[in-house]
C-alpha cells in the first residue's frame, strides 16, 4: 500500500453527472462542488464545523432523479462544471434568459444524431432543445438553493404536493424577493397582500393573523406532534417549510346527546437543513435576513436544551436520514420568541399557533368529567 496519495490532474467537476447511476459522489467531487456552492466550507474530515453530508445525500438524490427523467434524451456529456457554472452565473444576478443561453451554446444541443466532444446528444423533436436546457437550470436552482422550480412540462404533481417558485424571466435573487416577502404585523392584521406570500395564506380563513399569538417556553414540535396529533413531514423545500395542513376527515356527528367531530389529519413540514442554511448566513442570492429566521424558526420547533426534544429528534433522525443540526441550533432569547421578531415566517408560525391553540380546548370527554364531578360536588354539598 503507498503512503503518499496522488493528487489528480484533473478538475473533478469535468466528469459527468451520469457517474451517478452506478456510484455515489467521488470524494473530491464532493469538495469541489461544496466549494463551488458554499463558499468552501472546510475540509471534509473537519470535526469543528457543520456536516454537509445531509446535503450532499440530497444533492446525489436529486441529481439521481434528474438523470431518471431525463433517461430518453440519452444525455452524456453534461458535467458537474455545467451545473456549478450555471449556479455561479444566477448568484451574479443574470438572468433566467441569459443562463439558458449560456448552456445551450455551452453544449451545442443537436437533436439529431451524436454529438461531438463537449455536446449534450438529444434524440427527438427540435422542441427537446429547449425542454432539457429549461430542465437543467430548474435543477441548478434546487441543487444551489434547495428551492423547486415550477415546470411547464411536468406540470403539476399530485403525490407531492410541494410547493414550487414560479421563474420565467429575471434573475433568481429577483424571483426569490417575489416569494419571501417579509411580512409586518399591520399587513398581517390587515389580510392585504397575504396571497402573495408563499401560495396564498389568506385562503386558510385565519382571521386577525399576528393578534395576541405567544410562544410559550415548551412549545415545539414535539409538542405539537404529541397533542394535536400532527404528523410532522420532514422536507428538503426551503418553500415548504412551516407549511401547516389540516383536513378534516369527517363530518359532525351527535354520539350520545354530545356534539362531536372526526378529528383532522394535521401535517406539519418542517426544513431541516440547518448546515446548508447555516453556510448561506450572507448569501445576497436569498432576501437580507431571511436565512437567519429560519435558523429561529428551527430553534423554536426543536429546542436544543430540551432533553425530550432532544431523544425524539434523534428517533427521526435514524429513520428519515435528517441533519442532525437541525435541533443543535442557538437558544432562542425571551424576545426572539415574539412573534413580532419574526417576518418571513410569521403567518405561516401564527396559523399553526392558532391552529394548536384551538386544539387544546377540544378534549370533550375530559371536559364532561369535569362538568359532571363539579355537579356531584355541588349537589352533595
Amino acid at each position: 500500500m503507498p503512503l503518499y496519495t496522488v493528487v489528480p490532474d484533473r478538475n473533478p467537476l469535468h466528469d459527468p453527472i451520469s457517474v451517478l447511476w452506478h456510484q455515489s459522489l467521488h470524494q473530491l467531487t464532493k469538495v469541489a462542488i461544496l466549494d463551488s456552492f458554499l463558499g468552501d466550507p472546510g475540509p471534509l474530515f473537519d470535526t469543528t464545523r457543520k456536516s454537509p453530508n445531509t446535503y450532499l445525500s440530497f444533492i446525489e438524490t436529486e441529481i439521481r432523479g434528474a438523470l431518471y427523467r431525463w433517461s430518453k434524451y440519452k444525455i452524456k456529456e453534461l458535467r458537474f462544471l455545467h451545473l456549478t457554472k450555471g449556479a455561479e452565473l444566477m448568484g451574479n444576478g443574470r438572468s433566467r434568459e441569459e443562463i439558458e443561453g449560456f448552456l445551450q451554446e455551452t453544449f451545442e444541443i443537436s437533436a439529431y444524431g451524436r454529438g461531438e466532444q463537449g455536446q449534450v446528444s438529444l434524440q427527438g423533436t427540435k422542441g427537446d432543445e429547449r425542454v432539457i436546457v429549461g430542465e437543467i437550470v430548474d435543477l441548478i436552482v434546487r441543487l444551489r438553493w434547495m428551492v423547486p422550480i415550477w415546470s411547464f412540462w411536468e406540470g403539476v404533481s399530485p403525490e407531492t404536493r410541494e410547493t414550487s417558485l414560479t421563474w420565467v424571466d429575471g434573475s433568481v435573487r429577483g424571483a426569490f424577493a417575489r416569494q419571501f416577502r417579509p411580512r409586518s404585523r399591520a399587513v398581517s392584521e390587515s389580510g392585504t397582500g397575504a396571497q402573495g406570500t408563499f401560495e396564498g395564506l389568506a385562503k386558510s380563513g385565519v382571521q386577525g393573523i399576528g393578534g395576541d399569538v405567544k410562544f410559550e417556553k415548551g412549545w415545539c414540535a414535539r409538542v405539537v406532534e404529541r397533542e394535536m396529533g400532527c404528523r410532522v413531514v420532514w422536507t428538503s423545500n426551503l418553500l415548504d417549510h412551516l407549511r401547516f395542513r389540516e383536513e378534516v376527515t369527517g363530518t359532525d356527528a351527535v354520539v350520545e346527546g354530545v356534539e362531536w367531530q372526526e378529528p383532522a389529519q394535521r401535517t406539519l413540514c418542517i426544513f431541516h437543513h440547518a448546515a446548508f442554511l447555516s453556510y448561506q448566513i450572507g448569501c445576497d442570492v436569498y432576501p437580507e435576513g431571511l436565512i437567519e429566521e429560519t435558523l429561529r424558526t428551527l430553534s423554536l420547533l426543536l429546542p436544543s436544551s430540551d432533553n425530550e426534544t432532544q431523544d425524539w429528534f434523534m428517533r427521526n433522525q435514524i429513520q428519515y436520514h435528517l441533519d442532525g443540526e437541525a435541533a443543535r441550533c442557538k437558544p432562542l432569547s425571551k424576545d426572539e420568541r415574539n412573534i413580532e421578531s419574526f417576518r418571513f415566517w410569521r403567518d405561516r408560525l401564527v396559523i399553526l399557533k392558532q391552529a394548536y391553540d384551538r386544539s387544546k380546548p377540544n378534549d370533550k370527554p375530559k371536559s364532561l368529567l369535569r362538568r359532571y364531578l363539579s355537579v356531584l360536588s355541588i349537589n352533595n354539598t
